[in-house]
């Protein structure tokens, strides 16, 4: 058995195949009907306001292939709407020149750092 790829290349071209037997039946069925309706009388006026059977065929081909090509490009919209995107990593916020002010960091020194319990935060205070 072969790869995929080859499995569905034999699988088209055996369906290309059939439709093909299948059109060449209609066409003889088609040209032994048209061959018997030419021999009854037309009316040319009443038949020249409609487009011609070629020009209704080249109409309904172009149009099958607009549906065809939408639906390419939403098969291929939906595969790039779920498929996850990298990672990106985040860029760092910088500051815009013209208002942005710069402040200096705060300084910590050992004598902040050993504040009493009564201003900790969440501590209580007790009164002397």
């Amino acid at each position: 058995m072969g790869n995929p790829h080859e499995i569905g290349h034999k699988v088209q071209d055996q369906t290309l195949d059939a439709v093909g037997k299948a059109e060449d039946a209609v066409v003889e069925a088609v040209t032994a009907w048209t061959e018997t309706a030419n021999k009854a009388p037309t009316s040319d006026d009443f038949t020249k306001q409609f487009p011609t059977i070629a020009e209704i065929i080249d109409s309904n081909f172009d149009f099958a292939q607009r549906i065809l090509n939408n639906q390419r490009d939403f098969a291929h919209r939906i595969i790039a709407a779920t498929t996850p995107k990298p990672a990106v990593p985040k860029a760092k916020a910088v500051e815009k020149p013209a208002t942005a002010k710069k402040t200096a960091p705060a300084k910590t020194t050992a004598a902040v750092k050993k504040t009493s319990p009564a201003r900790q935060p969440g501590a209580a205070t007790t009164s002397t």
